[in-house]
């Protein structure tokens, strides 16, 4: 969603991804210098962090497709969402659910689906016809929330595959953040990185209850100075926690490094947690953090003798740091020269 905590378009803090480590994101490197964004160093951490977030460079982009209105052949939707891809020998129909009433993306819009506009309730059916679709959704996502139909489809989404997309884990799905806002700045980098409790992966339980695992200097926002922690939202289909329970539980790491009245003295406190959130995440997932997705063999491969129109071209898709900023730019890319390389054959 575009739902985020900064209230001007320059804002430090943000919901989304919004790190970048450049010796291994190359290709997150070369989109965000294309797009002329702003990275910011955090102090005593090896990372970047894009000024924004990726509210900032999806609006950039968005910009970018639209051009001056003159991109003759191209069709922009958004507040849409896909439901059915059917294959056909030629091309492949996509069958949409829009929104009747739409705004275009901007870093100030509250949320992609318009909140309280009951825009949604009205959705239209669209059905657009293409030679290639590109479906950049988690797979688990594309299993529970799109119908794949064809007489090739088999060929290449086998049962086998399709189980595999099922059951893969949306990275950070179980996690969210947590912003709190103070009218001044006490701490250092080093003391909020020593409150940090990152749950160990292999465990079978996860992270049970409420934890923060990183921590970050998000800046300045408004009059206020923001700490934002990525927190892990527990066990269970539903969130149990709200920003005020949340924020109690990492105040109490924060207060254990020093200051800790200070810690206490919070004037805002802001939570999205993307277990619930089914923009993001598959509906009734129960586990906890951390579940990190594996790349799924084979789930771009061409099956000899077919012709295949349909491609996953999503993080969680990639061979290479699948579920991160990385594995969306190089699989989006990737996935895109396979489809230009199949429709030229």
């Amino acid at each position: 969603s575009w739902r985020r905590f900064a209230r001007s378009a320059s804002g430090a803090t943000d919901l989304g991804g919004a790190w970048i480590w450049p010796e291994a994101m190359p290709t997150m490197v070369d989109l965000v210098k294309r797009l002329g964004q702003d990275l910011e160093r955090q102090e005593g951490a090896p990372g970047f962090r894009v000024r924004g977030g990726v509210p900032a460079l999806l609006v950039k982009l968005w910009k970018e497709l639209c051009g001056n209105g003159d991109r003759e052949g191209i069709t922009l939707l958004y507040n849409a969402k896909g439901e059915h891809v059917a294959e056909e020998p030629d091309r492949v129909v996509l069958r949409i659910l829009a929104a009747d009433l739409q705004a275009p993306p901007s870093s100030d819009t509250s949320k992609l689906w318009l909140k309280g506009a009951g825009c949604w309730k009205q959705g239209r059916p669209l059905s657009v016809r293409a030679r290639h679709v590109l479906l950049a959704l988690p797979p688990a996502k594309i299993m529970q929330d799109i119908k794949l139909t064809g007489e090739q489809v088999h060929h290449y989404l086998t049962g086998q595959m399709r189980r595999q997309m099922a059951q893969q884990p949306i990275w950070m799905a179980p996690a969210g953040k947590l912003a709190l806002g103070y009218p001044e700045k006490f701490w250092s980098v080093g003391q909020l990185a020593s409150a940090a409790d990152f749950p160990p992966f292999g465990d079978a339980s996860g992270s049970a209850g409420g934890r923060a695992f990183q921590f970050y200097d998000a800046g300045k926002d408004g009059a206020l100075h923001m700490v934002v922690a990525f927190v892990s939202c527990g066990q269970g289909a539903e969130n149990p926690y709200g920003a005020e329970a949340m924020a109690d539980i990492v105040v109490g790491q924060l207060a254990q490094t020093g200051h800790a009245d200070l810690f206490r003295r919070y004037e805002s406190a802001e939570l999205k947690c993307w277990k619930t959130d089914l923009h993001v995440n598959v509906s009734g997932d129960a586990a906890a953090f951390p579940r990190q997705p594996r790349p799924i063999p084979g789930i771009n491969a061409e099956a000899p003798g077919h012709r295949r129109r349909i491609w996953f071209a999503g993080s969680e898709a990639a061979e290479r740091m699948p579920g991160f900023l990385e594995g969306a730019a190089s699989n989006g890319r990737a996935t895109a020269l396979r489809a230009l390389a199949a429709m030229a054959g």
